[in-house]
């Protein structure tokens, strides 16, 4: 039977719409079976493509936000032994550094609850431009004066909440410091604990002097190559990392990563067609003999095509939320299985690749309804009602 579509109840200004359109819009409640068939497909054809998309959104997301604006030196200088102001000072009068911090790495071993981590103790300057401090949950952060920031593995592992005691020592010299927990970060490389170098001199046992290792920023137009020889050559150090060398083989040891995904996305979005376009043209084939009646009753074809149209991209519409949000979730669990104690991969997704998504399905509905909306300038009015009357 005929009546007011659910959209026409809830917004009662589609009543004024032209007849065309108001049919198109009772259309799509008078078959149920026939919508849900569609809004499935549409569902699963996101799920094919959206849940691998974002699987590359999230690992480039996450790798830039840690070499970029987490890790923001150019390069690290390990020195043999503690570093003095003197070399320090050497060091920031090297042709081409623009800036250079003191820094220091230290193996602990933290115990909380029952539970122990090894990890390394990261102590820098209390107010450092070398490293972005992220909390888990949003928000940046400063080093504290008498408190650790400690990365998210960190929490899990050792069961710890906002302001907990942790106990930290040093295993050459054994030294032992009991200090709170001032926040958790999110960070997805490398599961550390920080702290300002002041507090870590105690637990050092006086052999830290300004630090082990220093961190530099090079000048705007300076050439890595030659501050890489520079800065290698300077008294005491011990080992020169290249930021952009070391960002280089990370993107080479996701590559595989990549190439995968990124075949899946091409498979998700062949199979995510043939979905399409099945559910579409099985739903035209069943609407042949309705199609015939309004040709019969003077509909021209221009006008059906547009009505077929509208129907099929308001169905489609219906399923790219949801198809968003299993496609969403979908990617959550695939990351989770590729993060470790050292890789914490989350779900970063661009707010592009959820658009460009659902306009790929859209534009995949209109191109597979072509051969039917073909079949039916073709269709043969006077034999498909001969065969109704009969």
């Amino acid at each position: 039977r005929g009546g007011l579509s659910l959209a026409e109840r809830l917004l009662p200004p589609l009543r004024r719409l032209p007849v065309r359109w108001r049919m198109a819009l009772r259309s799509i409640g008078r078959n149920p079976r026939r919508v849900l068939s569609t809004v499935i497909g549409v569902v699963l054809a996101l799920v094919l493509i959206l849940s691998f998309w974002v699987m590359i959104d999230s690992a480039t997301l996450l790798i830039h936000r840690q070499y970029h604006d987490i890790e923001r030196q150019d390069a690290q200088l390990v020195f043999r032994r503690p570093l003095t102001p003197r070399e320090l000072d050497r060091i920031r009068r090297v042709p081409g550094v623009a800036r250079v911090e003191p820094a220091a790495e230290i193996p602990v071993s933290l115990r909380a609850n029952g539970r122990r981590y090894q990890t390394a103790l990261i102590a820098l300057q209390p107010h450092t431009q070398m490293h972005g401090f992220y909390l888990q949950g949003g928000g940046g952060t400063q080093l504290p004066a008498a408190a650790l920031l400690a990365g998210s593995f960190v929490r899990s592992r050792l069961d710890l909440r906002d302001g907990q005691p942790l106990t930290v020592s040093e295993p050459q010299t054994g030294a032992r410091l009991r200090v709170p927990v001032a926040g958790f970060l999110d960070e997805p490389v490398g599961s550390y604990v920080y702290a300002s170098l002041d507090a870590v001199r105690a637990l050092a046992g006086g052999r830290l002097g300004a630090g082990n290792s220093a961190f530099v920023t090079y000048a705007p137009g300076a050439d890595p190559e030659r501050m890489r020889r520079l800065l290698s050559a300077a008294p005491g150090v011990a080992a020169f990392v290249d930021s952009q060398a070391l960002l280089e083989y990370v993107n080479e040891y996701l590559g595989l990563y990549y190439l995968m995904i990124g075949l899946m996305v091409i498979f998700g979005g062949a199979m995510a067609f043939a979905l399409l376009y099945n559910v579409i043209q099985s739903n035209l084939a069943e609407r042949g003999v309705e199609v015939a009646t309004l040709r019969a009753a003077g509909m021209p074809f221009g006008a059906l095509a547009r009505m077929i149209t509208v129907e099929n991209v308001l169905v489609a519409s219906l399923g790219i939320v949801p198809g968003w949000l299993l496609a969403y979730e979908l990617a959550r669990l695939f990351m989770g299985q590729f993060s470790t104690d050292w890789f914490s991969f989350g779900v970063v997704a661009r707010p592009a690749s959820f658009v460009i998504s659902a306009l790929a399905i859209l534009a995949v509905a209109l191109l597979s309804e072509l051969p039917g909306l073909r079949a039916v300038r073709r269709l043969d009015v006077a034999a498909v009602v001969r065969e109704r009357s009969a």
